[in-house]
């Protein structure tokens, strides 16, 4: 919790030093540049949520190893799991093999192995599947080929058992509570147009197609990445943002409906690199560089370009406006996107104590 304080404390030094030495006022024009700090904010709090792939259940993938070297072991490995019924399962084979004595610890291991045969018995009539084992039985170097195999199912096996006890260790109500705060930094809440996870956009109201008037002031500023991206590239005489399909978002004095799922479509969708607390941490410092004193009256404390006072206008303004969100007794993470990301982050710590305790015991 302190280093998270501390974290606050340097970037709320970053931002009084940014306001103090860029201040900055713009003709309305390319907003790019600030355009991909916000899309990578999207980009980790979309890519950040914690999908419900980790199970008590054995991994698929690592089953298909165990088929694999089973397919490949010599027949006197094969023959062992043969055994009809209970005559096959391990606390007859246990016996059988004096387990005890010659120290072998099968028991957890024995139903896969024996699943494995079972499923490599019932390929007999498959001709590819033939075709592809006779080739890597006679191949010359077999013993090479098996212990290759042999190891990688080893290691497959330790990654399966750290992935297990991830899933069934794993507070459903934590990971639940991260992956609401992530999807309230895209976009809010569903009165405020919360994130459509199937169309991978936020649901569109009336207030996100009306003019800029109403949707780009700074009340409504950072109550959601998606809704700011919009904010920020909405203009009704070029593409300030420099995203094919969204030149001239404004029309007629409104702004056209499916341009913030546009704006975020073109958003870089790679998987995240580092721990999504530190990816989390970097956006917010991202961000926080763009911080500067805008506009001609130098009213205005947010991020973009402007000619103007204010980021409302149509032809003018294309900035975000965060002068409510910072200042004295503020701090940069009251901005929805970082306040709704960062508040999650004894979340992800929890989840991160448990997976390094896990695999330290494993």
């Amino acid at each position: 919790m302190r280093k998270n304080q501390g974290l606050l404390v340097v970037i709320a030094q970053l931002i009084m030093a940014l306001l103090g030495k860029h201040l900055a006022e713009a003709a309305a024009k390319n907003s790019a540049g600030h355009y991909n700090v916000l899309c990578e904010a999207w980009r980790v709090a979309k890519e950040g949520q914690i999908k419900g792939d980790l199970t008590a259940d054995d991994n698929t993938d690592y089953l298909e190893i165990i088929k694999l070297n089973m397919s490949v072991a010599d027949v006197k490995w094969q023959t062992l799991f043969d055994g009809e019924g209970e005559e096959g399962e391990w606390p007859v084979m246990e016996k059988k093999l004096d387990a005890e004595s010659k120290k072998l610890e099968w028991a957890a291991h024995w139903p896969k192995w024996r699943a494995a045969k079972a499923a490599d018995k019932a390929m007999k009539d498959n001709e590819e599947y033939q075709k592809q084992k006779k080739r890597a039985q006679n191949h010359g170097d077999l013993h090479l080929v098996r212990h290759a195999i042999g190891l990688a199912a080893q290691e497959a096996m330790n990654l399966n058992n750290v992935l297990k006890a991830i899933g069934t260790d794993r507070d459903a109500e934590t990971v639940t509570k991260i992956n609401t705060a992530l999807k309230a930094a895209l976009c809010g809440n569903d009165a405020q147009g919360g994130y459509n996870e199937r169309k991978g956009a936020y649901k569109e109201t009336a207030t996100m197609t009306g003019g800029k008037s109403a949707f780009c002031t700074k009340a409504q500023a950072r109550k959601g990445i998606g809704h700011d991206i919009l904010r920020l590239c909405a203009d009704d005489s070029d593409g300030a943002c420099d995203v094919a399909g969204t030149a001239n978002i404004i029309s007629g004095g409104t702004m056209q409906a499916g341009k913030q799922k546009a704006l975020t479509d073109n958003c870089y969708d790679t998987k995240l690199s580092m721990a999504l607390d530190a990816e989390i941490a970097k956006v917010i410092a991202g961000v926080a560089a763009k911080l500067q004193v805008l506009g001609t009256g130098k009213q205005i404390v947010g991020i973009g370009l402007t000619s103007s006072t204010s980021c409302t206008a149509d032809s003018t303004d294309n900035c975000v406006d965060y002068t409510d969100k910072t200042g004295k007794g503020k701090r940069y993470t009251s901005v929805r996107m970082c306040s709704k990301a960062y508040g999650s982050s004894s979340g992800i710590r929890k989840i991160q104590e448990r997976t390094i305790k896990t695999e330290s015991n494993s």
